[in-house]
Order: C-alpha cells, then structure tokens, then sequence
C-alpha cells in the first residue's frame, strides 16, 4: 500500500500511541522496547562488592543499592519498572591472621656469659635478669663470664618469668662467686632500671600483700643455696632518695634450698620459726655496713606458691622502712651444675 505523506504522519502517531500504552506492562522483570528506539535498564551488571547498582544503558533515571551488594531495583523515567536481579552478594575480605603465636620454653636471645649481663627483654617486665658475679675479682678467682651464663625463656605469659643459669666454680671454697638473679625493683649497682610496673618502693607497713612464687630445678651437686634477697632501706622511701649507690639498713635473705654445708653470714639466732606454711632457722650478722638476716628452710623445697615475703619483714619488725628490692636467685660457692626456673612471679601491693 502506497501512503501519501499525511497519511504516514496520521499511521506513525497511532504506532507510537500503541506502544506507550504496552510500556506501561513490565514482564517478568524485562525492560519493554520503546518506539523510539531506547530501552529501559535491563539490571544487567548487579552491585559490586556492596557498591550500586549500575545502570545498563537506557532511560533509567534512579537506582537504589541494596547497600551489601544483594538485588537492587532500577525506576524507568518513562514509568516503566525494571528489577534487577543481577549481582552477587559482597563477601568481605579476607580474615586479618596478623600476631604471632608463643610457645612456652622457646629461648629469647641467646645465652650470654659476660660478668654482669643483664637480660631486660620487655617480656620480662617488670623483672630483669643480672648475672652478678659481685665476688669473682677475689683471690684465685677468674671472671664470672669464664663460670657461669645465663639463659631467658618465653612463658607466654605476662608477669611469668623463666631463666636458667649454668655454672662452673672452682677454688676459694667458703666464698659466694657470684648471684645471679631476678631482680624486681632497685640493685645497688643498676639502680632503678625497669622504671615501670616495679611496684617498689614501698614502706613496709603500707605494704598489704608481697607474695612470690617460684618453681625450679638444681641439677649437679655443687654447694650453694637457692634464695631470695630482698633489700630495706632506711630513708626516705622513693626512687631519688634510694640512688644507685645508697647503703640499705637491713639484707633479708630466705632460703629455700641449700647443699654442701654452706651457710649463711652471722651465727643462728633464732629456730623453728613458722612463717608461710613452713619451718625456719634464722641467721644474723653484719655484712659490709648493714645487717643481714636469713631465713634457712628447715627442708629443702623446690617450688613455692604465694610466699608471704611480708610476713618475714613484720617477724623483723621492719615496719618503718622502705623495701626497695626482691631478687630471686641462686648464691654458688663452688662446683658445678644448673638452676633451671621454669615459672617465677613476684606481686607486691
């Protein structure tokens, strides 16, 4: 059929006319062709890893982002609806792993021999560890970097410290070589040098609770003791008043282990004394310009739990004074062996 140029304009209005009122319909979800040739989004490309949802070409003036990368619906400007059902839900990202794991008994740094080492891995806090070879300048004596060293081990646990010490002393045979230790708070020759958490010092009578625990092993038959060695000052109780070099009034040793008939400086005072679940022989005399007092186990005891070092400073009515320090350690007069800390822990409040 041939058309005259009216009659196409009148044919062409009709055609458009009917396909605005089939746009009207959206099937199953599809965008409907327009008469002029565009389309509505089809919601091809669905959002991205919780980003929007993009359009696909076409008319569509808004689209709504389901925020977590799920469906998103597209409104067609020419009041057709189109959904899309495209894109995949965003899954994240990977799981952080960041850390490293602790085993318990793995070494930290290495073994170190040098007279007067001293072991401050932040993993000690509020402890460090000394090997004080105080005595070995004697007569006949070599170094303590030449008889003993010191190890450090992990815990894995905070406040929990572990250490071992090798030793191997000849000659003088009534004199202490060395003591090395744990030391919570101030030595005389290293003064205060973990500054944080030390809990010390303190004036005795303010003191609530000073409770340690200690569990090791002595392995060879050299005679020396295991012991703690706590230090009262009697001045102003401060860390500017008790310098590097300030004299204490008073050394409270307990011992908790001896062999080979050593013994403590002094003479025996006092017998069977009961403090902290166990029986007691106490030593005094004077050592340098202070007096030493200590406390010798009546039976020899590998591990402690919560040792009331309190309760040994109020037997000496030491109420007035400052502590200032509590080390941990072991006192080698001669021969050769290893005290092995396998779980040490010191609280004073």
């Amino acid at each position: 059929m041939i058309l005259r140029h009216n009659d196409l304009g009148t044919w062409l209005g009709g055609l458009l006319l009917l396909s605005a009122l089939v746009g009207c319909d959206s099937a199953s979800g599809a965008a409907t062709p327009m008469s002029t040739g565009g389309t509505t989004a089809a919601g091809v490309g669905g959002a991205a890893a919780g980003g929007n949802q993009s359009n696909a070409g076409g008319d569509s003036s808004n689209s709504t982002s389901a925020g977590d990368g799920g469906a998103s619906s597209a409104t067609s400007s020419a009041g057709g609806v189109a959904n899309a059902t495209g894109g995949a839900k965003a899954t994240g990202g990977l799981a952080a792993t960041g850390g490293t794991t602790c085993t318990p008994g793995t070494q930290i740094g290495v073994t170190n021999s040098a007279n007067y080492f001293m072991a401050s891995y932040s993993s000690l806090a509020p402890f460090y560890i000394f090997n004080n070879g105080w005595s070995s300048s004697s007569t006949n004596l070599t170094t303590a970097g030449t008889q003993e060293s010191i190890s450090v081990f992990d815990t894995c646990t905070p406040g929990t410290i572990s250490w071992s010490t090798d030793y191997n002393w000849s000659g003088a045979n009534n004199t202490v070589k060395a003591y090395p230790a744990a030391i919570l708070g101030w030595h005389s020759t290293k003064g205060w040098k973990v500054t944080s958490q030390t809990m010390l010092p303190k004036t005795v009578s303010s003191i609530s609770s000073a409770k340690c625990s200690w569990s090791y092993s002595v392995t060879g038959g050299a005679s020396q003791d295991v012991s703690y060695d706590i230090w009262v000052h009697n001045t102003t109780c401060d860390k500017t008043s008790i310098a590097t070099d300030t004299a204490p009034s008073d050394e409270i040793m307990i011992w908790l282990y001896s062999n080979g008939g050593v013994q403590p400086a002094g003479s025996q005072s006092q017998t069977g004394l009961s403090i902290s679940g166990a029986t007691w022989n106490l030593w005094e005399g004077n050592v340098s310009t202070w007096k030493c007092h200590s406390f010798v186990r009546q039976s020899n005891s590998t591990t402690v739990n919560d040792l009331d070092i309190k309760a040994f400073l109020d037997k000496l009515s030491l109420g007035s004074k400052c502590l200032s320090s509590i080390e941990a350690g072991t006192e080698v007069f001669q021969g050769s062996g290893t005290v092995k800390t396998t779980s040490y822990t010191c609280n004073v409040q």
